[in-house]
Order: structure tokens, then sequence, then C-alpha cells
């Protein structure tokens, strides 16, 4: 039988290694989170921190090219693409703008992304706070419990400190909630500013990025290693908050590791034949010469250390050779370098005695009690197994293996059996014994499980021994009266029943009696809870594809609580958890009316209606198209709205109206603009339900005659290491009106970041466009450079009441420190040919950005030449009204590498079109190309 199993089990394992050995590498691969996760996120406006993910082999090497798709769960406004494969370093990255609508109350909203591939998925989490402009804008608070501002960490190479950093997120009272409230789900990062480790220590979280519980706290157990010495350790919480801390790191003790002579045995005064060896080690693992160690014996007399060499040589080599004593047994050997030692494992071998079962007096038991002594084998060869003779009487007992007799004896007499012991040679020893279980009465039910006030209960009595039937009573004899809680009884069959009415704590004693009179005592505290009631009593409306999330909570009864719906139906798409987690994604519009029940360990339970409205997500659909305004006229505009649950109540939600404007609680915005310029401010709607969201407006009202063009700034850049400076000059001697009207690639307004300096002076806004007043010879400058990963590209359109020059600078920050700077001129007007030149010859690169100056679609035909004036290709760039766009050459046209010569740009609007060049050096570094017009 035993060749048989053996024969099975030797197959799998082959199997197993054949199916190992045959296995494709992309098995071993996985997928890992890299960064991005656990930010506190601006919602409707700035995007997030990259999500970045990284594919690797069984052998931690990059994967590129695998396929990596993105999902959310809470509400994406904006995102980049959402299916992206790996570079070249096996990563891939995902950025978005947070979206979502807040109820009021609504502290924090949660976002789930996902990063899929065909061999597994990662989850980030988001949160997003609410967003109020003004003095009022609230970030949620963010408290850096451990350590305290201006207190350093010291701890040793290797050492894991557990809670050496922790911090508590929670709300900051915003949007008319409560402050205080803890926010799970929020990213505490800890990285040291020095990450080579040989040039200090490098310290971080075990755990890398560690998200905030539902209490809003996370706690770092921090480890360090590398060099001892200084460095700065970077706190970062949701990306969005940072501590520094001073942590120094104090040299460890040296670490010993077993080389050989581990677990060797010998007959005794032998000496083994393998010396053992260690090696002493540092924290990075480089051996260390000249460390003084201690060997020892850790039972004194077991052996004796021949030869012992006590310092490490050159290599971090300690050795002893070990003659064994003269008493067989297992021992050790012990080798300590400071505060850290390891053990060497020896056996010294001899004489097997004779195998006995070390039985002293067998305990009788009582009658229906458990029963369970242990029988010991002594002498033999270790192992031992135990059964009872052939022909022994077992009175209800079982013998295990082990020796242990278990069961209950089933009558009070005298029993007798015969125990066997085996051990691993098959020697045998037996041993003979009685039992006389004993008829004790005796109360087996030790304790009493806590009540609830109104909850029923019902616990059954038991004992054991005597003479059945038993009956039951309180025992009033003692000191202390006996008192069951109010609404419980006893009976005498010893069932406590009935549903307590007060709480508190009650000591009573419990007797039981047998039917030859003889008594047991049983005392106990018994306690009964406060009543079970449902302290949630209100939940908040949601809406469709939005993440709803609330817990619903209990007071009173016996922890733990388990929720259940006890009638009607939940809103489509949520679940109730058995924790009373009330979550998921609403899938259908309407109003659930339900019932829920809490019920506690003791089996109180309490319910609780609630009625929940969802609504489609709240989105005003008229904030991009609202028409301006011209100056003195009549304006009417409708703002407009998708989703939500009618009737809707309008109203301003931050900046101001142009002067002469109105906006009713309908939505209309009416009125006679009395000031030129343009206007920033946001909206906001509720609906019936209590949801609301809000837009940024730009609205520009134009005097009667609307400002010419003064000419088109091709290029801006912001962003991803981009900044662009746009700089203008009033070279008149009168006043100039001017205003600057930043694009997109579509043709659209372009909200950006801006600083605008007049005089010396500075001043800081997000948007689209910039009026000034220029004084004669007066110049402005208007700087963006938005402080994400992502490049956000477009041209500026410079309109004025009078001449202008000018010319945007716009810089590159590059990896190795240094900065490039191209310049883009402020061209007067559009030319229907535009010829650039192009050298691709010496490793150089050229690159172009286009703006249709045109208010309608243009069709512009990129005709391809050599240098001697060949064509070798032509391509049709399709650019909207007022649209832009920039490539590289290279990347558009790859047939022009290693050529020179010139790309000639043809529109067929009249207004045409401004073309800008750039040529880029092999070290990235850029030149502005001057461009020429055909007649």
């Amino acid at each position: 039988m035993l060749e048989w199993m053996y024969l099975i089990v030797a197959r799998f394992l082959l199997l197993c290694a054949l199916i190992s050995a045959a296995w494709p590498a992309v098995a071993q691969q996985r997928i890992q989170k890299v960064s991005g996760d656990g930010q506190l996120a601006l919602p409707f406006y700035s995007p997030t921190q990259p999500l970045v993910v990284k594919v690797v082999d069984g052998a931690g090497n990059p994967v590129a090219g695998k396929s990596v798709k993105w999902t959310d769960v809470g509400g994406i406004i904006h995102a980049s693409p959402s299916t992206v494969t790996t570079d070249a370093t096996g990563l891939a990255s995902f950025q978005f703008v947070a979206g979502g609508s807040f109820s009021p109350g609504v502290g924090y909203l949660s976002y789930t992304v996902t990063a899929t591939t065909d061999i597994g998925s990662v989850s980030f989490s988001i949160v997003s706070y609410p967003f109020q402009t003004g003095p009022a804008n609230y970030q949620p608070l963010v408290d850096f419990l451990k350590p305290l501002q201006g207190v350093p960490i010291t701890l040793r190479a290797g050492e894991r400190v557990a809670d050496a950093i922790r911090v508590n997120v929670a709300t900051s009272g915003a949007n008319g909630g409560s402050a205080g409230l803890p926010i799970p789900a929020v990213g505490l990062t800890v990285r040291s500013a020095n990450q080579d480790p040989l040039a200090g220590p490098v310290a971080s979280c075990t755990g890398g990025t560690l998200l905030t519980g539902s209490d809003g706290i996370a706690s770092c157990e921090l480890l360090a290693s590398g060099t001892p010495g200084s460095t700065d350790l970077i706190v970062n919480v949701g990306d969005s908050r940072s501590l520094t801390v001073h942590l120094t790191m104090l040299p460890g003790d040296p670490t010993p590791a077993i080389t050989q002579g581990d677990n060797q045995s010998g007959l005794p005064t032998q000496i083994l034949p393998i010396p053992l060896q260690a090696r002493i080690t540092d924290s990075l693992n480089n051996p260390l010469a000249g460390r003084a160690v201690q060997w020892s014996v850790v039972t004194p007399g077991s052996a004796t250390l021949l030869n012992s060499v006590s310092t490490s040589d050159a290599a971090g080599n300690v050795s002893t050779s070990v003659q064994l004593g003269t008493t067989p047994g297992s021992y050790q050997i012990q080798l300590a370098v400071g505060s850290n030692s390891i053990l060497f494992n020896i056996v010294i071998q001899g004489t097997v005695p004779a195998l006995t079962i070390s039985m002293a007096s067998v305990p009788n038991g009582v009658v229906g009690g458990a029963y369970s002594p242990t029988l010991a084998g002594t002498g033999g060869s270790v192992v031992y197994t135990a059964s009872l003779a052939p022909g022994a009487t077992s009175p209800g007992l079982t013998v295990n293996l082990n020796g242990t007799i278990a069961g209950a004896p089933t009558a009070a007499r005298s029993y007798g059996y015969t125990m066997r012991a085996t051990d691993s040679q098959s020697a045998q020893a037996s041993r003979t014994s009685t039992v006389v279980p004993s008829s004790g009465l005796a109360i087996t039910t030790t304790a009493l499980p806590t009540a609830s006030v109104g909850a029923a209960y019902s616990l059954t009595l038991a004992a054991v021994g005597g003479t059945p039937p038993y009956k039951w009573d309180l025992y009033s004899g003692s000191i202390v009266a006996s008192v069951l809680p109010p609404g419980l009884a006893l009976s005498a069959a010893g069932v406590i029943s009935g549903t307590p009415t007060t709480s508190g704590t009650y000591g009573l004693t419990i007797r039981v009696v047998d039917s030859a009179s003889h008594e047991a005592y049983q005392s106990y505290s018994f306690a009964v809870a406060v009543g079970l009631v449902v302290s949630s009593t209100t939940l908040p409306n949601g809406s469709v594809g939005v993440v709803y999330a609330q817990t619903l909570t209990a007071a009173g009864g016996t922890l733990p609580y388990t929720w259940t719906l006890a009638s009607g139906t939940l809103t489509p798409g949520l679940t109730l958890s058995a924790a009373g987690n009330l979550s998921g994604v609403p899938t259908a519009v309407g109003t659930s009316t339900f019932s829920v029940r809490v019920t506690d360990a003791a089996g109180g339970s309490a319910t609780a209606n609630y009625v929940i409205t969802i609504g489609t997500a709240l989105q005003i659909s008229s904030a991009s198209t609202l028409p301006n305004g011209t100056l003195g006229a009549i304006y009417s505009a409708q703002f407009t709205v998708a989703g939500g649950t009618a009737p809707f109540i309008w109203a301003l939600n931050s900046g101001a109206l142009p002067p002469g404007l109105m906006l009713s609680t309908s939505g209309l915005l009416t009125g006679q603009p009395t000031s030129a310029g343009n206007f920033f401010f946001s909206v906001r709607v509720s609906d019936s339900t209590g949801l609301f969201t809000a837009a940024s407006i730009t609205l520009t009202v134009g005097s009667a005659g609307s400002l010419p063009r003064t000419g088109v700034i091709s290029q801006v850049a912001s962003g991803g290491g981009w900044k662009t400076s746009v700089n203008l000059l009033n070279v008149n001697a009168v006043a100039a009106q001017v205003h600057v009207q930043f694009m997109a690639e579509d043709g659209t307004a372009l909200d950006l970041p801006l600083t605008i300096t007049q005089q010396g002076t500075s001043v800081t806004q997000a948007g689209g466009a910039v009026e000034a007043t220029l004084a004669p010879n007066a110049t402005l400058l208007i700087e963006t450079e938005a402080p994400i990963s992502t490049t956000t590209v477009g041209w500026a359109d410079v309109q004025s009441s009078a001449t202008l020059a000018g010319y945007a600078i716009f810089r590159q920050h590059g990896g190795d420190g240094h900065d490039s700077e191209g310049t883009s001129p402020l061209e007067a007007s559009g030319k229907g040919v535009v010829l650039l030149t192009y050298d691709s010859s010496i490793g150089f690169s050229t690159g172009v950005a286009l703006v249709n100056v045109a208010t309608t679609q243009a069709n512009i035909t990129a005709i391809q030449r050599d240098d001697a004036g060949n064509e070798l290709a032509r391509d049709t760039i399709q650019l909207p009204g007022n649209g832009h766009t920039s490539f590289s050459m290279l990347d558009r046209y790859p047939a022009l590498a290693g050529r020179r010569g010139v790309v000639e740009f043809q529109s067929d609007q009249t207004a045409g079109i401004t073309v800008l060049g750039l040529r880029f050096s092999p070290t990235l570094s850029f030149t502005s190309i001057p461009v020429a017009f055909r007649p």
C-alpha cells in the first residue's frame, strides 16, 4: 500500500516539474503599481498625477508592448487614452480629471481606476473633495501625528520601526458637511531624499504606498538600509500635502550567517568531521573583516570547542571544530556578534534504551464529563504510536495515536483496559489500567451569554453526573441575593428565557438537584446590554453612474451587528453588506423605498425605513456655447442642464457677473452690459433631490466695434516641463487696449494657469483670456507653466486697438537639468502659402506648428521637396476654424530622414495660415527657423 502511494506522489511531482519547465514565460509575467495611488484630487479642474503601472517577467525584467486597458468607477470628465501599451521600460500610464456631483453635506468622493491586462489587474484609489473658490476653499485636513514636526527619527541599519510615521486625513467641513470625519483611501508615501545606498541611508515604508483606513489613519513601518549617515524623509499625503523629517541611521550590528557544519551527528567523544563556519556581513551583505565573535556551548558539557577562530578574516569567515560529549542527545552551539546570534544544531548518538509507557495513575473522571489524559512513551526510537490492546474494554473512550484518551465515561462502574505503545522501530510496550468514573453532579454551563434589552433570550443550562432527571432553581441562600434580569425567568427544566427590559450587570447563583437529592451550584455575572437602535436615519440621494457609498450605523445591543434587507427593493446597482455598507453604482433613475434590519450578537434587532432618489448625473450643457455680449446691447441667454430631477435652481457660484447682467433662479442670464471685457465666473445648479454641479464660464463683452487682430503667436506650450512667456510692446504714442485669447487645438478657448506682469506687479489667474491697457512704450508679460506632467499646446490670438510688437519664448526643462528655449514671433497675419526649410542629414530634426487663422475649416496641402526642388510627396492636413496642430517632420514624414529640402504649406482659406519652425539637435536643444512666403 505504501509503495503504491509513494509511486503516485513521485509521478505527481514529476508532472509538476514537466509543466513548470514547459509553461511559457508569459505565465511568469505580472503587473504592479508604480505610483499615483491614493491621491487627493481637485474635481472638475486639475488633472490627477499619472497613474503608472509596470509589467515585468518572472526575473523582474520589463515587458514592452503589453496592452493595458484602464477603466474607472466614480466619474471621470476627461482622461488620456484608455488603452495603451507598455513602453521599453515596461511602464504604462493614465491621467484623468475627476468629476461627479457633490450632494449637500458630502465631504469627499471616491474613485477606483483599474489597469487590466491579460495577465492580471491592479486598482488605484483616488479621493476628491468639494471645490469652492475664494477664501472658503477648504481642503481636507491632514494631521501629521508622528513624528511631531521638527522631531528627527533615529534608527539602526536593517531595523524595522513600527508606526514610525502616522497621519490622519479628515473632512474640513466644506460643502455644508461636518468637519473631522475620517477620509479613507488617501495615500501615505515615504521616500528618502537619498536613493544611493552607497552614499547614505535609504528608507521607505515596508508596504510602499499605504492607504488611510476607515478611521482616516495610515501608519508606516519604516525600514532603513544602506550606508550609515543622515538624509531627509519626504512624507507625502495624497500628492497634496508633504512634510520633511530628518533621519539618522546608525550602524547596525554585524549579521552572522551559517555557511557550513550545521545539523551534524556523531558518536560520544567524536570530533565532528566538518568545522562549524559562519560569515560576518554588514547591512549591505558585504563581508566584514576583523570583527570579534563569541562561540559558546548552549548546554555545558555537551561538547568542547577546538581551534576556534573568533575574529573574522578578509572574507568575513569565522569557524570552530567540535568534540562531542558523552551524553547522547540533541544540542546547540551558539555564535554571537553584538546583539545578533545564530545556532548550530548537533546530535550525539548512543545506545537506544528500551521502550516503556510512563503512566502514573490514570484519573477516574466523571460520568458524562469530558475525559482526556495522555499516556507518554519513554526510551525507544523517539516516535511513538498508541492503541488499545486486542480485547481491551473502552467505556465510551477512544485512544489516539499520540496516546491521548478521549471521550466521556458512560456509567459509574469499574473499567479495565490495556494500552500498547509502538516506536519508530516497531518495538512495543504495554500497560494495564483501571478507570472507575464517579457519579458526581456538576453544572457544565460556566458562563451566560450577554443579553440585550428588547431581544428575545433563551438558554438551556447543562449538568453532568448524578442521577437524572434534574431540577433547576435560583439559589437564595448566599449572602447576596440571586436576581435574574427583569423580563427573564428560570424554569425547573433549566431554561432561562424571556425578553430583558432593563440593562445592567446582575449577579446570581443557580442550583441543580438530581433525583437522589444531590445538589450542585454555579455562580454567574449576567450582563444585559442596552437596546439596539439604528442611529443612521436618513440617506443622501445619488446619481446614475456615480459611485454611492454610505455606512449604516447602530447603537446599543451586543457587537457584532449584522445588516440585512427587511423589505422593499434596493436601488438598482446598490448592495447592502452584512457590515452595513450600502454601496455600488446606481444604474437606473427612480425612487426606492426599503427597510433594513440590524441584528446583534444576542439576537436583538431593530429596523429603519429609507427612501433614496436616483437622478441622472447633472451636467451644465450650455457652458461652452454661451454667446458673447456687446456693450449696451440687450443680452439674453438660457443656461441648460442635462440629467438630474426637475425642478432646477440656478445661482451664481463664484466670481462676478458682467456689470448690467443678472441670473434668475430659472437659469436665464439677461440685461444690458455696462462694461466691456472678459468676465470669469461660475454658475451652480441644484435639482429637487439636492444634487448639484457647477461650471466655469468665460463671457466676453465687446465694444460696439471689436478689436482688430494685431498678430498671432503660433505655438504655446504649458506643463510637462514646458513654459511659455508672451512678451508684448506698445510701440505707439497712445495707450493701447489689448485682448489676448489662448486657443486650443480644436479652435476653442484654452484655460491655462496665467501670471500677468505689468509695471512690476504680477497677478495669477486661471483662464483663457487676458484684458489689459498698455501705456505708450509699456510692456505686458504673460507666462504659463502648468505644474503637471502632461503638456498642453495651442496658440494665442492677440487683438489690440493699436499696433503691437512682440514674441513668445517657450522653454523646455530637460531631464539633464539644462533648459532649451525657442522663439515664436508675433506674426501680423496669415499667409496662403508658407515655406519651411528642413535639414535631417546630420541627425537634426525639424518641428512645425500650424494655425488656421480662418474661422472655418482649412484644408492644408503639405508639398515635400528635396534640396534640388524635386517633389517627394504630398499630404493633406485638415484644421478646424481657429484650429492648431504641431508635429515633428520625421514623425509625420519618415521619408525626409537624411535629406535637406523644403515643405510648402498651402491653405485653401483666404485668411491663410501661420507657421512656426523649430530645429532640434540630437541633444534635444532647439532653435527657431524663419519661414518664407510665396507671393
